[in-house]
């Protein structure tokens, strides 16, 4: 066979591909779609320069500028929060008594920026006090609350100068609280109600905050309740609403009410969830009856809490909507026996000159397992730790059943131990006579 029969089959592959890299492309069109089949080459990446060049411009924009810092501002603050840790392991099992106090005024974690004067016509009624005054703060309204026997007083503080009064009350009002209102119930301008009581009777006020120029209006809601011989002194809300009361009785009540009476029920009633119906009519006989003298509440893991005028904590769980159900009494030996467990005995926690005066819950957010922090009057700070045990006798569906005193803290000012109880520290102003607060040491 000659050479020149034989075919040049790389030669034609060559031709081949010559000619169609000569021919011009088609592209084949989806008209429905609006889209070519063929598929289109992606666009370039810009250069590192380029960007950079568009940062720059961006940032030299006046526009930006404060928008980036801020944004930056945010971040870090959140990257700070998620450092801190949980109070868990900031507060271990023990006792402490070392603080850490600045020097230096600028360091202060408080300081005073500014005095503001109360009103002289307010002062002028409070001279013409017969019976009680009481004072305090809604920083949600932002307003100081005055009251002079049965007149009510709202003033606002940032300007120092205008104030709203309140004197429809024939009776001197005993307790004020301002409370979130029950969804629902009122209409959507009525943000905040107004909790009074007296010595005979229970009502809230309505508080109307839609006005642009930061005033607001009071309304009668017509909503009220007997609290005859009951002597109310605490008044607490959760933030759905529910109002719980107590009085001399020893026993805690919640206040219930709706828009409009039904069958079997008034607008306003008040239910005594502590007790039932046989032991409220029949007489105490010879027993000491320990009153309560505060309600806090911990919406976070929807508990209440009791402080008794004996130094006992009672434990309630919000299981349902409208009811309570007790979990927890923890009295005040008991507290002590956990102390000496701790080896943090001391003249500041003894039995006959010590009892508990404050009880600030701890929320989930901040600790797990810490609920609540217990203030004696001498200023000792008791880390309560409330857990759920496991046996026979034991609640299947209570979140906790059991609580023990895990840290005790010491205040700044007694850590040799050579001490003198001194009265509880007082806000400074000439018309308070309400429970006195300690200064807040971490």
């Amino acid at each position: 066979m000659s050479s020149a029969s034989t075919p040049d089959f790389r030669g034609t592959l060559r031709r081949q591909q010559q000619r169609r890299s000569n021919a011009p492309s088609l592209t084949h069109s989806t008209s429905q779609y609006g889209l070519s089949a063929q598929a289109a080459a992606p666009p370039p990446l810009p250069s590192q320069s380029a960007v950079a060049k568009k940062d720059d411009a961006r940032t030299s924009d006046p526009t930006f500028d404060p928008l980036e810092r801020a944004g930056r501002a945010i971040n870090d603050g959140i990257l700070k929060d998620n450092r801190f840790p949980d109070l868990d392991f900031l507060v271990q099992q023990g006792a402490s008594t070392n603080y850490s106090l600045p020097e230096d005024p600028s360091w202060f974690p408080f300081q005073r920026t500014q005095i503001l004067t109360i009103p002289d016509s307010i002062f002028a009624q409070y001279n013409k006090t017969q019976l009680t005054t009481q004072m305090g703060l809604f920083p949600e309204i932002q307003r100081a609350y005055i009251t002079v026997d049965n007149r009510l007083y709202l003033w606002n503080y940032l300007n120092g100068e205008d104030f709203q009064s309140f004197s429809d009350s024939p009776q001197t009002l005993l307790a004020v609280r301002l409370i979130p209102p029950r969804p629902g119930v009122f209409l959507p301008s009525i943000t905040y109600l107004l909790a009074l009581c007296t010595s005979s009777t229970f009502f809230l006020l309505g508080i109307d905050t839609s006005a642009a120029d930061g005033t607001f209006t009071l309304y009668n809601a017509d909503m009220s309740v007997s609290v005859n011989a009951m002597a109310i002194k605490c008044i607490e809300a959760t933030k759905d609403g529910r109002i719980f009361i107590s009085g001399n009785d020893g026993h805690l009540w919640e206040v219930m009410y709706q828009a409009d009476e039904g069958w079997f029920t008034s607008r306003t009633r008040k239910v005594c969830q502590t007790a039932g119906f046989g032991e409220l009519i029949l007489p105490n006989w010879g027993a000491a009856v320990e009153t309560i003298e505060q309600i806090a509440i911990d919406d976070s893991r929807k508990l209440l809490y009791t402080l008794g005028s004996k130094s006992t904590i009672k434990t309630y769980h919000l299981n349902t909507p409208t009811t309570i159900n007790q979990l927890i009494t923890y009295s005040f030996p008991s507290m002590l026996s956990h102390i000496s467990i701790l080896s943090a005995n001391s003249p500041l926690l003894a039995p006959k000159n010590t009892s508990i005066i404050s009880l600030t819950p701890i929320l989930a957010a901040e600790s797990q397992r810490i609920y609540l922090v217990a203030t004696t009057n001498t200023r000792v700070r008791l880390y309560v730790r409330a857990i759920k045990s496991y046996g026979p006798f034991a609640g299947g569906d209570t979140p906790v059943n059991n609580m023990q005193v895990i840290h005790v803290r010491f205040p700044p000012d007694q850590q040799t131990g050579q001490y003198a109880v001194l009265p509880l520290l007082k806000c400074i102003s000439p018309i308070l006579d309400s429970k006195p607060t300690t200064l807040p040491f971490l």
